[in-house]
């Protein structure tokens, strides 16, 4: 072949002979001159900074290049060659480092590692060019098929630049109150491949506008936000404290990298924020919470005597933020003033009055005083106390606080002093103490056992400030009084529910039912939040819910009863308190008769219940219902069968009182009854009905009228009575005049219907009229039906549970099962 074996891959071969030794023999062979087994490549390279973790470098680094050469191919290699590490310039050139190492004989698979170092100090950091590469490449090899395309790899390292920093911006209102604070937010570019964000840090400082030495004294976070997103930032806390000076500041800030390198400051931003003037202030128990924190405490109202020259420490009662006492100029004119003096804090003041209410009780002047902080003024008025020379004093007393639903007890002895009259010292023991006043008797209760003071929380929810002023008495009657200030700190209350709402709560089945939780729910605390409430019941309808959005509570009841929802309250402290509420739930509430208009709400009263007859009622509603669409409903039915014939509705627009009768042909029979129920809806829309029906039995004839007048002569007085009964006759024959003729009509029309009275049933018989003369009974011993017995008698029932009608002539008809009357006596 032209190329020779080391161009062969051989693919077939026959020799002539087979051994072991090295003797030659003929070969045939088969081969393709395409196919190429020997292959070197470069398989790994790498760039290492020996003086930083950096993954980067700076100028002067020295950078360790490690690189791996293998034998890729199918076939040992013996042919030497050449490896070199290059460093490829801006312009693409490859510049050497190093000399070259000689390439190993490689075994198929073995590989072959060279390393080199390199100083970076000839590579300037330049922000247009981020990045170095690096290159190692293997030359000089011989029989590889590709000796370009894997001969050579790149390590790119970037350059470790400096960051930059933008200028800081405000978050918030620049002008920054006492005790206020304003964020300010840093960002920059890392300007290199090397860095971001979160790899960096912040540092940020303010000075006095335009002057004064940079500080971060003021300056808390620094904390990186929004990593990973769009606006990554780092936000800074300025805290001005209360004796810093008022006026502008300005701001600046800069980045640091991973590796240390500081950027520039970022462009101070001027006049960045501004500190108000604390004015200097008159402190009083009433403006204890305007007081700034760096005042000292307030010691409470001075007492000085009378006609004698006193220095009070002003030290808690006249307060400038940032200020020193001693840098104030205090001044006024009240006579009483004569004097202040920086150095002590004091101020000289001599009273000649003491000043007394209309009780004889001392009381406090006034002293207006103006104040001068040097840049701003602002006057107040100390109250002080001024008592007679011999009258008992008060030193401070130490403000006592506890917590929420706790109290303190204070021995006052040690706080007390006293003269007598000629101004020596007398013992305090013998002064006699009071509590005059509590400025808020919602938050404490106070009260003295001798001189202890004991002072408690009115409950365990309230908390606050309390001022109480106690008097000290001594034996000439003579009194001084003293605050002592009470702070009650918060304590944490579960929050509660007003469940007033639920008080006799009623509604009606499959009525919606609505009650917002986060409306009734209240914490003394914490704002409330209905997300923390749980609303559970095992009896609501299916579809009821607790939304803890809204804070609604929606729910039906399909059955009547008392149903329970429980609701339990919860805060982020995980203090809770729970609710078992009730409501009743109702299909109908009742009407309930009454004798009398002392209770219920309806009285009935009926009239004309006798056989043959229409009975008549009267409804009268007593109760303060409101009831419309009323609804009376009666029917007659048979005592002995249960079997109803006659129904009727009666729709009263109101039944304050209401007169009806009940429709029956013939009037009720005997052993009817008459059921009246009473149906309404009242002002709240609830259905109302007579819990019973009012049911009247009718088992007996009306009783006849006997006129038991037979003394033809009469008085004077008797003429008037006379007449109208003359009168009454008229009528009364009138009457007997219609009820005949409608008896006359009735049997008419029964002899028209061919006389079947026994296919009429009982009670179709005609019954004699009121004020006639019953018909005669049967002369057989038997009548068919019971309008044929003597009138003016009344039924039992016999012990074999038959009808028995007692007549008035002593005889005894028993009733038949086809209604009529056979005489047993």
């Amino acid at each position: 072949m032209a190329q020779g074996a080391n161009n062969m891959l051989t693919v077939a071969a026959l020799y002539s002979g087979w051994s072991t030794s090295s003797a030659n023999f003929d070969v045939f062979t088969a081969s393709d001159s395409s196919m190429n087994p020997m292959d070197l490549s470069v398989t790994d390279i790498t760039a290492t900074n020996l003086d930083s973790t950096s993954t980067g470098f700076q100028t002067g680094d020295r950078l360790q290049l490690d690189a791996t050469i293998g034998n890729t191919g199918q076939e040992d290699y013996s042919d030497g060659g050449q490896i070199q590490f290059f460093e490829i310039t801006s312009s693409g050139s490859e510049s050497p480092i190093g000399q070259s190492v000689s390439l190993n004989n490689l075994a198929i698979g073995a590989t072959q590692s060279v390393s080199a170092e390199f100083d970076t100090s000839s590579i300037s950091m330049n922000g247009n060019d981020p990045n170095s590469v690096f290159r190692v490449k293997l030359t000089g090899t011989i029989g590889e098929k590709n000796m370009i395309s894997n001969n050579m790899r790149d390590a790119t390292v970037a350059h470790d630049l400096v960051p930059s920093t933008s200028k800081p911006i405000s978050t918030g209102q620049t002008a920054i109150e006492r005790g206020g604070s304003l964020d300010f937010e840093v960002s920059g570019m890392s300007n290199d491949n090397v860095d971001d964000m979160t790899t960096m840090s912040a540092e940020f400082e303010t000075r006095e506008a335009g002057v004064g030495q940079w500080t971060d004294a003021w300056v808390s976070g620094g904390t990186l936000m929004g990593a990973g997103g769009g606006n990554e930032r780092f936000v800074f806390t300025v805290s001005p404290p209360n004796s810093a000076g008022s006026g502008s500041y300005d701001a600046r800030a800069r980045l640091v990298d991973a590796r240390g390198q500081i950027s520039d400051w970022s462009t101070v931003n001027s006049n960045a924020f501004s500190l108000l003037n604390g004015l200097p202030m008159v402190v009083t128990s009433d403006n204890l919470g305007e007081v700034p924190s760096n005042c000292p405490t307030y010691p409470g109202q001075p007492t000085v005597k009378v006609e004698t020259i006193e220095r009070i420490d002003v030290a808690g009662l006249i307060c400038d933020a940032e200020t020193p006492l001693d840098q104030l100029v205090i001044s006024s004119t009240n006579p009483a003033f004569r004097a202040w003096d920086p150095t002590t804090g004091e101020i000289e003041v001599k009273f000649d009055t003491v000043n007394r209410n209309p009780q004889g009780e001392v009381i406090t002047q006034p002293l207006q005083v103006n104040l001068h902080d040097g840049e701003d003024s602002n006057s107040g008025t100390l109250n002080i106390m001024v008592i007679e020379n011999g009258a008992p004093r008060w030193s401070s007393l130490p403000t006592q606080s506890f917590n929420e639903g706790s109290g303190s007890s204070l021995i006052m002895t040690t706080f007390l002093s006293d003269t007598d009259t000629s101004g020596q010292s007398a013992s305090p023991m013998g002064l006699a103490l009071s509590v005059e006043y509590i400025s808020n008797n919602s938050l404490i209760e106070a009260s003295l056992n001798g001189h202890t003071l004991n002072i408690d929380a009115v409950d365990d929810d309230v908390f606050g400030t309390a001022l109480v002023t106690i008097r000290a008495t001594d034996a000439d009657g003579q009194f001084a009084d003293t605050e002592l200030t009470v702070i009650i700190a918060n304590v944490n209350d579960a929050p509660t529910l007003d469940v007033s709402s639920f008080d006799n709560l009623m509604i009606k089945v499959d009525e919606e039912f609505n009650f917002n939780v986060a409306e009734s729910m209240s914490d003394v605390d914490d704002p409330v939040d209905p997300i923390n409430v749980i609303v559970s019941s095992d009896t609501w309808k299916t579809g009821s819910r607790y939304n803890a959005l809204s804070g609604e509570i929606k729910a039906w009841f399909d059955e009547e009863g008392t149903h329970t929802i429980s609701i339990v309250v919860r805060d982020s402290h995980d203090g809770m308190n729970a609710y078992d509420v009730t409501i009743d739930v109702v299909d109908n509430l009742p009407l309930i008769w009454s004798e009398n208009t002392n209770s219920g709400d309806l009285m009935i009263q009926a009239e004309n219940i006798f056989v043959g007859e229409l009975p008549t009622f009267v409804i009268t509603q007593h109760s303060d219902l409101v009831l419309s669409d009323i609804s009376i409903e009666w029917s007659i039915c048979n005592m002995d069968s249960g079997i109803c014939s006659d129904f009727g509705i009666e729709n009263p627009t109101s039944i304050v009182e209401y007169n009806f009768s009940v429709v029956k042909d013939g009037g009720v029979l005997f052993r009817d009854y008459v059921k009246i129920e009473v149906m309404a809806v009242d002002s709240d829309g609830f259905d109302r009905k007579t819990s019973i029906g009012m049911k009247y039995d009718v088992t007996e004839e009306r009783p006849e009228v006997v006129d038991d007048s037979t003394d033809d002569t009469t008085t004077d007085g008797e003429t008037a009575s006379a007449a109208g009964n003359a009168g009454m006759v008229v009528y009364g024959i009138i009457g007997a005049f219609i009820v005949a003729l409608l008896i006359a009509v009735t049997l008419g029309v029964m002899l028209l219907r061919g006389g079947k009275e026994e296919e009429m049933g009982m009670g179709y018989g005609a019954a004699s009229p009121m004020g006639m003369p019953p018909a005669p009974a049967a002369g057989l011993g038997m009548v068919p039906d019971y309008s044929q017995l003597p009138a003016g008698g009344n039924y039992v029932t016999n012990d074999s549970g038959q009808t028995v009608y007692l007549s008035p002539d002593n005889t005894d008809w028993t009733m038949q099962a086809d209604n009529s009357f056979v005489r047993t006596r």
